[in-house]
């Protein structure tokens, strides 16, 4: 228990100490700033395919993903909940990376907010990508196996996509301390993987996954 609490504490420290370093260089995270997401707003409002998939690659960047989530449905006292992402890029200022929409609502059609994960340090050569298309099966981007809303399988539910890009932001890298867009594994809130034979069936998927701690 003392162990838990202490590593709870020096989360919580090093979570404030990035945010003041942000503040102090003009790198406020884009979750804690209005402006940006209004930004974000406008740029998804403009028409756009529904496709966009591609790797999105910078000489020298700072990463950070926010991650937003909504209600899909209950049955049997059972809910599930999609989750979308913003990945949001630092050169000489924020920029939006990739709106990814995880195959369902897109961050700005009235989901929730819940958190964000950041590289917390400057990285070179970094290539990300997100899962752009909304409100459909087809795969183009983050996790390149198989959607499937009933994961299990060789397949991915959202909640998947949204917790391999956190690790992206973390690694500044679609190649992750967990995995790449078809290795990609994770057990946090239920088991996450961009193959699920990988990982349990993806057991307990259906529930939006928390956002790791910030920094490699």
């Amino acid at each position: 228990m003392e162990t838990e609490i202490i590593t709870a504490v020096i989360g919580a420290v090093a979570t404030l100490a990035a945010a003041l370093i942000g503040i102090w260089f003009g790198r406020r995270p884009p979750a804690e700033d209005p402006t940006m997401q209004e930004r974000a707003a406008r740029i998804d409002s403009i028409a756009r395919p529904d496709v966009g998939y591609g790797d999105v690659y910078y000489p020298s960047a700072w990463y950070e993903t926010d991650l937003y989530w909504g209600k899909v449905g209950c049955f049997a006292w059972i809910c599930g909940y999609h989750s979308a992402t913003l990945m949001w890029v630092y050169t000489n200022g924020w920029s939006l990376g990739q709106n990814a929409c995880n195959h369902g609502r897109c961050q700005s059609d009235g989901l929730s907010y819940k958190c964000y994960t950041s590289s917390n340090r400057w990285i070179s050569g970094g290539i990300i990508n997100g899962e752009t298309n909304r409100n459909t099966t087809a795969v183009s981007g983050g996790c390149l196996t198989p959607y499937n809303w009933l994961s299990g399988g060789y397949d991915h539910l959202c909640n998947s996509d949204g917790a391999y890009q956190l690790w992206q932001a973390k690694a500044g890298s679609k190649w992750t301390a967990r995995g790449d867009q078809y290795s990609f594994t994770w057990d946090d809130r239920g088991n996450y993987a961009c193959n699920c034979n990988n990982n349990n069936d993806c057991d307990g998927d259906w529930k939006v996954p928390n956002c790791p701690p910030s920094g490699p």
